[in-house]
């Protein structure tokens, strides 16, 4: 088999990550702030107050660090390049005009069909994402290898690789 799809430029992301707005140690500050004002209106001993006042002091120092080392996002415009992708018996590849990488199928673990590419599993922590080709005979013909390849879950009945009976 020997299939190519070409685009424009990479796919988007399939999530993005939740943006952070109050950072991890806002809760200590906030509980140091309480302890020191309970501490000094309840007159209490030395100790609970000083202790209270320094939580409160190391948590907005926390709070300082986390958001001047936040990553910043990227001011410059990076014009994507237009990629070939080519699935063979052998695996996948995938060029461009400056670089070309190839991933073997005895890398691969699994694939996961979604609505715009192949997430291709590698090592478990390393994706690969396949686009999907426009034309519908090709998406069909590589939906079948992906399964043949034991993949992707079969389409209908039987025991499988899948199932846990």
């Amino acid at each position: 088999m020997r299939l190519e799809i070409s685009r424009n430029g990479p796919l988007p992301p399939l999530r993005r990550a939740p943006r952070r707005l109050v950072p991890l140690v806002a809760p200590l500050v906030l509980a140091g702030v309480a302890g020191t004002a309970l501490g000094l209106w309840l007159d209490a001993p030395g100790p609970f107050t000083v202790s209270a006042a320094v939580l409160a002091i190391t948590g907005a120092g926390a709070i300082g660090i986390e958001i001047r080392t936040r990553p910043r996002r990227a001011r410059r415009v990076i014009t994507p390049l237009p990629e070939t992708w080519t699935v063979t018996d052998d695996g996948v590849e995938v060029r461009t005009a400056e670089s070309r990488k190839v991933w073997n199928w005895a890398l691969v673990r699994s694939a996961a069909a979604h609505s715009d590419r192949y997430r291709l599993t590698l090592d478990g922590s390393v994706h690969i994402d396949l686009p999907r080709p426009e034309s519908p005979a090709d998406d069909a013909l590589l939906d079948d290898f992906l399964r043949r390849r034991t993949l992707l879950p079969p389409l209908s009945g039987g025991l499988s690789p899948w199932s846990r009976r």
